[in-house]
């Protein structure tokens, strides 16, 4: 099973994504997978749809990241039930924003928002850059 994991500093499993599922679209691929946070108190699973481009411009991204072509990073779907952004520090940090958003349809909609950030090391993204490209089937 392939799992995309995102470290803190300590090497802590913050988020992981599992459970992928692929499925052609008239104008992109939809990927679907199960998100799992376990950050400090919280621990929140849920399932997410993304497009396959959003992942690949993400492995950019993170590569221009890791090689200091950019300070600062998105990774952000059409639905934006997930945004994730990725600042560099100095001396190799990484400070990590997560935002996860559910929509619940009762009587009137209601917004969940969990935010929360940590810090990593810029050394655990070339294993991210990898997971992405194993669990997604990029090239």
């Amino acid at each position: 099973m392939n799992t995309i994991c995102f470290y803190d500093k300590n090497r802590n499993t913050v988020m992981s994504f599992s459970d992928f599922t692929f499925q052609k679209d008239v104008i992109s691929d939809i990927i679907y997978f199960q998100i799992n946070i376990d950050y400090v108190f919280f621990n929140v699973k849920t399932k997410i749809e993304c497009e396959k481009n959003d992942f690949e411009n993400i492995v950019k991204n993170i590569q221009n990241l890791y090689d200091g072509k950019k300070q600062s990073i998105v990774f952000s779907h059409l639905e934006r039930q997930l945004f994730i952004k990725f600042d560099s520090l100095e001396f190799g940090q990484i400070k990590v924003t997560v935002e996860l958003f559910q929509y619940i349809f009762y009587n009137n909609v209601c917004k969940a928002i969990l935010q929360f950030e940590y810090e990593t090391d810029q050394s655990f993204l070339p294993e991210l850059i990898e997971e992405i490209k194993t669990a997604i089937n990029l090239d």
